[in-house]
């Protein structure tokens, strides 16, 4: 049994396989930065929680 459990990935390497993130493409934007609305990036996740919480918040001061 190896002692290594889990594969580590090392910077700058990447499977090709068909369905990995290294075969998809991403449009950059012109200054070099993907898109908000990729979902790979943190500022997409960053927008989502923000607006969950906007929508929570907005909920539970109708309600109370």
């Amino acid at each position: 049994m190896s002692k290594r459990k889990y594969m580590i990935a090392e910077p700058g390497d990447r499977t090709t396989a068909p369905g990995s993130a290294a075969a998809k493409r991403v449009h950059l934007r012109e200054d070099g930065q993907p898109p908000v609305w990729n979902k790979d990036n943190r500022g997409f996740w960053f927008v989502v929680c923000v607006g969950i919480s906007l929508v929570f918040a907005l909920v539970y001061a109708v309600v109370h």
